[in-house]
């Protein structure tokens, strides 16, 4: 059975990119959406293995709030994704163990590369 890979993205065509790149990989989407109410009731709903965040999502939401969540309710480890990684969420980050952070634009090897490590979360 192929891993279930939630995407939370703002931007559309980034959205539709990551779902090319993990269908094409053999994943199963479980969901794209653009917002974090969207994505833990999807989550809730149909259960996912994983979850590609953007860390800046429209409204202000904030996609590190969401892997957390994600990680406490669901146990859902999440990759991380961002046009600017700060230093200031480092510490933020080691609290829900995410699988990694890419910046934009990304290469898909390092999309597929940390989703790989989802057996090991």
């Amino acid at each position: 059975m192929s891993k279930r890979i939630l995407i939370v993205e703002d931007d559309i065509f980034t959205r539709m990119e990551l779902e090319m790149i993990l269908e094409q990989a053999g994943y199963a989407v479980a969901g794209s959406v653009s917002g974090i109410d969207e994505a833990l009731e999807l989550a809730g709903r149909v259960g996912v293995d994983a979850a590609i965040v953007d860390l800046g999502l429209i409204d202000g939401e904030k996609g590190l709030t969401l892997a957390r969540v994600l990680r406490e309710r669901h146990d859902v480890p999440s990759l991380l994704i961002s046009g600017r990684v700060e230093a200031s969420i480092q510490n933020e980050m080691a609290a829900i163990r995410p699988l990694g952070i890419v910046g934009k634009p990304f290469d898909k090897r390092f999309i597929l590369t940390a989703l790989g490590s989802t057996d090991r979360s």
